[in-house]
């Protein structure tokens, strides 16, 4: 990749909006390692249209029981119905609709929480 393709692209990925969960959704998790909420309330809050968006730092775990999802993961789009579940690592571009059936769970998780798990499973493993 050429430098002026890395400017675009990074000049793109500013263009999408990151959002920290806490902090626009709910303040009572400003600060915490996981953040859980039924999917409906987030789509009442966020639209069940979600524009292309990022979590820094954060994974996401959305687990889908009812309806129908379409996702735009990175640059790849899909659709499908419930149940499923997706995973948006942190800084992956994401967007989805949701129909208006569409219920079930998200969980938000710290990526430094994940690193922190990995790294203890590791060395257990390691030793074990």
């Amino acid at each position: 990749m050429n430098t002026r393709t890395t400017a675009l692209k990074t000049r793109q990925k500013d263009a999408i909006p990151n959002i920290h969960i806490g902090q626009v959704y709910d303040q009572r998790y400003i600060e915490a390692d996981i953040h859980y909420e039924r999917l409906e309330n987030l789509a009442d809050f966020f639209g069940r249209n979600m524009p292309v968006h990022y979590h820094d730092r954060f994974y996401q775990l959305h687990v889908v029981l009812s309806g129908t999802v379409r996702v735009h993961l990175d640059e790849v789009s899909y659709s499908a119905r419930a149940p499923m579940f997706f995973l948006t690592p942190p800084t992956v571009p994401h967007a989805f609709i949701t129909d208006d059936q569409a219920s079930g769970h998200v969980i938000t998780v710290r990526q430094q929480l994940i690193w922190e798990m990995l790294g203890e499973s590791t060395s257990q493993t390691a030793r074990g």
